[in-house]
């Protein structure tokens, strides 16, 4: 596998759609609007969109099941209302809720 397709480049740019950042699969780039340029969340919840679909681009599913359920026991130790927050604050069961960006799943979360 060819580890230079791995990288993502970031941009410093004003997006068009009026959002804080992108992530655009089909160029590995990461746009984050001048504004929000110093927001960690804004610029991680990028990072794990780029992640997440290297994850389904380049390994077996499997791996992606793997790190949901070690992720998921990991909090559930230290989040008692762990499945609230889960349905209350992702479109992980019905995709409600959310008009662009794609797919906010649990790592997103």
């Amino acid at each position: 596998m060819d580890l230079g397709t791995h990288y993502f480049r970031s941009y410093v740019k004003g997006t068009e759609n009026g959002s804080a950042g992108y992530m655009q699969s089909d160029e590995k780039k990461i746009v984050i609007d001048p504004q929000y340029v110093e927001r960690k969340d804004v610029i991680l919840h990028e990072m794990i969109h780029a992640h997440e679909m290297l994850l389904l681009e380049h390994q077996p599913s499997f791996i992606r099941d793997v790190l949901f359920y070690c992720l998921y026991k990991n909090l559930s130790e230290k989040m008692a209302d762990l499945d609230a927050r889960i349905h209350g604050h992702t479109n992980a069961v019905s995709q409600i809720g959310i008009n662009r960006g794609g797919p906010h799943d649990l790592l997103i979360f």
